[in-house]
């Protein structure tokens, strides 16, 4: 098939690039010698993208496709989480990846926008100063900040600077939309995004806050793509709204309006939150919800959605999935099935017995507490923590002292069996089985899960239980590793998809001297073949009956419950982030962004959380203050 690919050389200027044929004829014009245009030719080499461009697309001629980024993104997208978006055109990932980049550069050379990215970036502006600001603070002078965690910042300069907005304008009402005056590309409003939310985290840093408007900067909300919900339901919902916004005039016996548009709106957003929810919300026959909705399209009766094992079952999915991205938070959903059970109350569609059972409901009082930072009951255990030489102790060995107590259970025998394979670990599980009742079987299981799970947060990073669970040491998706060759450390990762901010985390080593490495290499290797589908399981911790799950949440909140009983330390396993927090600043409150950096939060929710322990140290310098000052009086 004969390529339609030319190469016109007329001019050595092209006035304006609106097809790859003018990209071409521009990369062209840079050559001293058209007729050898990449000879002694910067650019030349992208010829061959363009070549490749034509063969991708059939033989099409350049002049027929837009030079344009969007149409690039639309016919040839990105790599994502490491998946070929177009395997069918022979090329593996990483030529693919070097492919589409070298088009979408040809693109911005010859049409200009990266030369005025690189005057835009030469200015002596309110961004440079931020920028030099950031820098102070990266790792290469000693500070704490990746020199690559500059980019969206970076980004956010570029696309400022096209709109004119200054780092000073950043808080002002009309600042977003003046600057997406600026943007140019499809990802420049997430570019954006990325680089306010940047600007925000690192606000406590003095430089940097110099450079800033006082007050937080505007930030563009996250467009979520909300599966659509059937039009009679809908409606539904729309009537609940509208009769739970009336309000009765008794004396003049009419009804009027009697709630705000927008209180409406938040109502609203509630009950389509939890229709939505139901269609993913699974069968839990042991908590009375055997039949859950899996087609909202066959639903005919709207109500009965409102049922009191529908709300249960939402509000636990809720729950399960609140530490992903694109979720709504525990406060959110707070707030959320607050103001569901209004408007059902008003609608008469709700019994005093199933609203009082949610309002009471743990994770519902937790989110009320949440709103005003920690619960005063985590609080208390945190203090106690803080100012307890023996509960500190015992906090940060809480891992190996589950490890002994398992190991005191495990038959002295069993160690000395070989393990190597699978054949040999189900001998193994089998001896021990022979050899311990069933309840010590299930507290040696437990202790060992439970010591594993107490290593990753002490001597890693206290990651939200749904992350530890889902922790998985095989298959494609892998994120849980283990000693090689090259890669002599245990370490752990998580993916774009499993963290609440939408952003792939660097891998986080196990450290020797916080002996988690030991603990897991004796999980690995003294407790995990003790589960019966572990060889088939991809997780780090399997589950007990159901082979390919990993362990039950509500499961492992009873067995941790009960290892950390045993271990004399009494707490729920959420209450790892918060001592972990807690002990990092109360030895010095200048460890806020790194206490926000291992909670996975920013420095704005950990100084809310917190501050508590800053003022308490405040209170006690200012009388260690008033009693200097009463001794020097005497």
């Amino acid at each position: 098939m004969t390529q339609h690919f030319s190469l016109s050389s007329e001019t050595t200027t092209t006035a304006r690039i609106d097809t790859m044929q003018d990209v071409a004829d521009w990369v062209v014009a840079q050559a001293p010698n058209p007729e050898e245009p990449r000879k002694d030719n910067p650019v030349g080499y992208l010829l061959q993208a363009l070549r490749t461009l034509v063969s991708h697309c059939a033989g099409a001629p350049l002049s027929t496709m837009p030079a344009d980024p969007a149409w690039i993104e639309e016919h040839f997208p990105k790599v994502v989480k490491g998946v070929h978006p177009r395997p069918e055109l022979g090329q593996s990932v990483g030529v693919y990846q070097k492919w589409r980049a070298d088009l979408l550069r040809s693109i911005k050379k010859a049409n200009g926008a990266e030369a005025e990215v690189k005057a835009l970036r030469a200015r002596k502006d309110g961004w440079a100063d931020l920028i030099a600001a950031v820098q102070l603070h990266t790792t290469t002078h000693g500070g704490s900040i990746h020199p690559a965690a500059l980019s969206p910042l970076t980004k956010l300069a570029d696309i400022a600077r096209r709109a004119g907005v200054e780092p000073r304008d950043l808080d002002q009402p009309d600042v977003l939309s003046r600057l997406e005056q600026g943007f140019r590309l499809p990802l420049d409003r997430q570019d954006a995004r990325n680089g306010q939310d940047f600007l925000n985290k690192h606000a406590y840093i003095p430089e940097l806050a110099a450079e800033l408007p006082q007050a937080p900067v505007v930030t563009f909300p996250i467009l979520r793509a909300y599966a659509p919900i059937p039009e009679h339901i809908d409606a539904f919902l729309v009537g609940m709204v509208e009769t739970a916004a009336k309000r009765e005039d008794k004396v003049m016996k009419k009804d009027s309006q009697g709630v705000v548009d927008t209180t409406k709106s938040g109502w609203l957003s509630a009950l389509r939150h939890h229709v939505r929810t139901l269609p993913d919300c699974p069968a839990e026959p042991d908590l009375d919800y055997p039949r859950p909705i899996t087609n909202l399209d066959g639903v005919n009766d709207a109500a009965a959605l409102f049922e009191a094992d529908h709300l249960y079952a939402s509000i636990r999915r809720t729950a399960a999935v609140e530490h992903l991205p694109g979720t709504i938070i525990h406060v959110s959903a707070y707030d959320y099935y607050s103001a569901i059970m209004v408007v059902l109350s008003r609608n008469g569609l709700i019994d005093a017995e199933t609203c009082w059972g949610i309002k009471d409901s743990e994770f519902m009082v937790d989110g009320k507490a949440l709103a005003h930072g920690m619960t005063a009951a985590n609080q208390a255990w945190c203090e106690n923590l803080v100012q307890n030489p023996l509960a500190r102790r015992r906090f940060r060995n809480l891992h190996r002292i589950m490890q002994a107590k398992a190991n005191d259970l495990l038959p002295p025998e069993a160690l000395a069996m070989p393990r190597s394979d699978a054949k040999q670990r189900a001998a193994y599980r089998e001896f021990v089985t022979s050899q311990l009742t069933g309840t010590q079987f299930a507290r040696l299981r437990q202790l060992g899960v439970c010591a594993a799970a107490c290593a990753i947060e002490y001597a890693g990073r206290p990651i939200r239980k749904a992350n530890c669970l889902g922790l998985r040491i095989h298959g494609s998706t892998r994120n849980f590793f283990t000693p090689t060759k090259h890669r002599p450390y245990y370490g752990f990762t998580l993916g774009a998809h499993e963290t609440k901010a939408g952003k792939q985390e660097t891998l986080t080593k196990l450290h020797d001297k916080l002996h988690g490495p030991q603990v897991l290499r004796w999980y690995l290797d003294v407790i995990r073949p003790l589960f019966e589908h572990a060889e088939a399981s991809i997780y780090l911790f399997p589950g007990v009956t159901k082979p390919g799950q990993s362990l039950n949440h509500k499961t492992f909140d009873t067995w941790f419950q009960r290892a950390a009983s045993d271990a004399d330390m009494t707490m729920t396993f959420h209450l790892w982030r918060h001592g972990y927090a807690s002990l990092l600043l109360a030895q010095d409150w200048g460890n806020l962004a790194h206490a926000a950096a291992m909670l996975g939060n920013t420095p704005a929710v950990c100084g809310r959380n917190y501050a508590w322990i800053d003022e308490q140290r405040l209170f006690l310098d200012g009388q260690q203050k008033m009693i200097a000052s009463a001794e020097a009086d005497q």
